[in-house]
């Protein structure tokens, strides 16, 4: 059997276009495993940020994240009443 020099072309393109196919879905694995590794370690860190708006306002750190999801940045603190010791 014989090819063409076109054939062999053609069925050298097409195994260059598969290899570069598998190459990018392995690569766009490891990047979404690399994504989804950073949202976990943001998720943490917003959750340490309720816990320090909690201790500044006196709110559970359960009940700030709640208010930012239900009102996102535009929450307000209400914190513990204010003693009247500079009066």
């Amino acid at each position: 059997m014989t090819f063409t020099k076109n054939q062999i072309k053609q069925a050298i393109y097409e195994e260059l276009i598969q290899i570069k196919e598998e190459e990018q879905e392995g690569m766009d694995a490891d990047l979404k495993a690399a994504f989804d590794k950073l949202i976990e370690k943001l998720e943490g860190l917003d959750l340490s940020i309720d816990y320090l708006a909690g201790v500044m306002s006196g709110e559970s750190p359960y009940m700030v994240d709640i208010g930012q999801k239900q009102a996102g940045r535009y929450i307000s603190p209400q914190g513990p009443p204010t003693s009247n010791k500079f009066e």
